[in-house]
């Protein structure tokens, strides 16, 4: 490969990386915002896979309660 295009994918990967690392910076500190049970409730459904019926379980709330957080914190991060 030559020299020119060796450079050039270097530089998008490494533009990529910055922009991914800016990125990430932002969204965790709009994730430290939310409340603690929020943020705990939202993290356990996006981060750890669980379902809300496990949350809700694990968590001692209801389901609608779990639902309410998830979908508050999305709301306040697509927002930010």
């Amino acid at each position: 490969m030559c020299k020119l295009i060796e450079d050039s994918l270097t530089q998008d990967t490494t533009n990529e990386a910055v922009s991914y690392n800016e990125l990430q910076k932002i969204y965790l500190d709009h994730l430290n915002q939310l409340s603690p049970q929020r943020k705990l409730v939202f993290e356990m459904s996006r981060h750890e896979n669980l379902t809300y019926h496990q949350i809700a379980t694990n968590l001692n709330l209801s389901v609608k309660t779990v639902e309410s957080h998830v979908s508050a914190a999305l709301h306040f991060l697509r927002k930010k």
